[in-house]
């Protein structure tokens, strides 16, 4: 919601404390990225009203941002189908997966990668990032 009404700094905060406890609710805020606060809740239930009273379906922000994701969605799954991982669709959510089983990754066989100091998930974010640039780069 913070990203879709542009409202993104309204999760900024402060602490001041004894170390122990600071350092523990770094921990916290370090798994607590999609938490939503109360205000935040409020703001955007009131909003979605106003969305619904104020403007035409044909018109709606929702409408158009929903068909943006669809494509986005689409151009995303295009292009981890096109790496041999599908997609597992889902009815909702946030996040896309895939399925990773049918792949290999060059990083496990290549002395290229195996080599390199990049942690695993690093390895694989940049292996993917070149094979999905060469799948579209190819006629």
């Amino acid at each position: 919601a913070g990203k879709m009404f542009a409202i993104t700094g309204w999760r900024l905060g402060w602490a001041i404390g004894p170390r122990q406890i600071i350092q523990k609710l770094h921990g916290v805020c370090l798994v607590d990225t999609f938490g939503c606060p109360t205000i935040l809740q409020e703001v955007v239930a009131r909003m979605l009203e106003r969305e619904r009273l104020l403007v035409d379906p044909k018109e709606s922000y929702f409408n158009w941002a929903g068909s943006i994701f669809a494509e986005n969605y689409t151009k995303l799954c295009n292009a981890f189908k096109s790496v041999n991982m599908p997609p597992v669709h889902a009815e909702g959510g946030f996040f896309l997966v895939v399925d990773c089983s049918k792949r290999s990754f060059k990083f496990q066989e290549s002395d290229e990668y195996k080599n390199c100091n990049d942690a695993q998930d690093v390895k694989i974010a940049k292996e993917l990032t070149k094979a999905i640039q060469d799948s579209y780069a190819s006629p």
